[in-house]
């Protein structure tokens, strides 16, 4: 279970203390493509379950909402025509 829960009524808990998960992150948005994350931290779905990723390597998350590997980046925005302005702050 990831350190961030959520409680009964749908909301956010605070993390646990001491926890260390989020320290010296950098998310990156790169171009027309993906997200790119840097650093420790834990990747959980919407049930609180901790998606697996490579410690110490950066991973990519999909921008475009087309990836077939969903949350990560499969490199399918570069084969769609997506407008990565809609991605954006408006």
């Amino acid at each position: 279970m990831c350190t961030r829960d959520r409680d009964d009524d749908g909301t956010n808990q605070q993390p646990e203390e001491g926890s260390v998960a989020g320290d010296n992150v950098k998310i990156s948005i790169i171009g027309t493509g993906p997200y790119r994350v840097d650093g420790a931290m834990e990747l959980c779905d919407a049930d609180g379950n901790r998606i697996e990723t490579q410690d110490g390597k950066p991973f990519f998350l999909c921008r475009c909402g087309q990836s077939a590997n969903k949350p990560f980046c499969d490199g399918t925005h570069n084969r769609t025509d997506w407008d990565p302005a809609l991605a954006e702050r408006g």
